[in-house]
């Protein structure tokens, strides 16, 4: 068995792909449960983490600030804002990413269900011939190794049309290869690493959001919680706000860059 390469039983090979093909649905699945999940409560828990973020840069404002005067300095505008430039930049990255998270879902498009039972059947059809887990074979042809690339994009994005013309294309970059040869290495550790994959899917956020959205009371009580949240950082900021101005401390903007100016 040159290279490691096992024959296999025909009950392996499609335990094999039925499970692979699984794992993909379920994948898509939680991408589905996640986008709604943003719909729902999208706008809560950015107005949330907005105000987050408002707590958290007064308060490295106010410890910067008390840390100069403590030294009997006093406060340099730029070297605070460069300090806050760094201090916050992941946390703006982040905020950035809920947005886009955000419009992403507002604009998503609404599919039916006959649409998404011809996705799934080009999908399986495609994946049973190109999935590199199944035929490795295939994975070394640069054409097919990149139309499965397109093929897993559109799936996820449920871009029928586009799937249908990949259909084509696979059709005819597969003439003639159809008959080659190819090996499974170690199947059976593999049917039960991607049957693990599959529990910790299930068992996990975003799939497991589904529980949140398909029960409206539920939904109901996330969202009084995310307002209450909401609430107190509001009153925390405005503490911190207070705090912050009673140190003397005011802000001023300019085109670039916010300026902290010592009164």
């Amino acid at each position: 068995m040159a290279g490691g390469l096992i024959k296999i039983r025909d009950t392996d090979l499609t335990e094999y792909e039925n499970l692979l093909l699984f794992r993909d649905e379920l994948n898509k699945e939680a991408l589905h449960y996640e986008a709604e999940y943003t719909r729902v409560f999208g706008s809560l828990v950015l107005k949330l983490f907005k105000l987050k973020i408002e707590c958290i840069k007064f308060k490295k404002s106010i410890e910067f600030c008390e840390r100069i005067r403590n030294r009997g300095q006093s406060v340099n505008p730029r070297e605070l804002q460069d300090f806050l430039d760094h201090e916050m930049a992941a946390f703006n990255q982040e905020l950035e990413h809920l947005k886009r998270k955000n419009e992403i879902a507002r604009n998503a498009k609404a599919i039916t269900e006959f649409d998404l039972i011809q996705i799934k059947r080009i999908y399986h059809k495609l994946a049973k011939s190109l999935h590199p887990d199944i035929n490795p074979a295939f994975a070394k042809s640069k054409e097919l190794k990149e139309l499965w690339i397109r093929i897993c994009s559109a799936y996820k994005a449920n871009d029928l049309p586009l799937l249908k013309e990949l259909e084509i294309l696979v059709n005819r970059a597969m003439d003639g290869k159809r008959n080659m040869d190819f090996a499974i290495p170690d199947i059976a550790n593999r049917i039960i690493s991607v049957k693990e994959e599959i529990r910790e899917i299930e068992n996990t956020d975003p799939y497991q959001y589904k529980f949140i959205l398909n029960d409206p009371n539920i939904v109901k009580e996330k969202k009084k919680i995310l307002k209450e949240e909401i609430g107190n950082f509001e009153n925390h900021r405005k503490e911190l706000e207070d705090l912050y101005n009673s140190l003397g401390i005011s802000k001023t903007k300019s085109r670039r860059v916010t300026k902290w100016v010592v009164n």
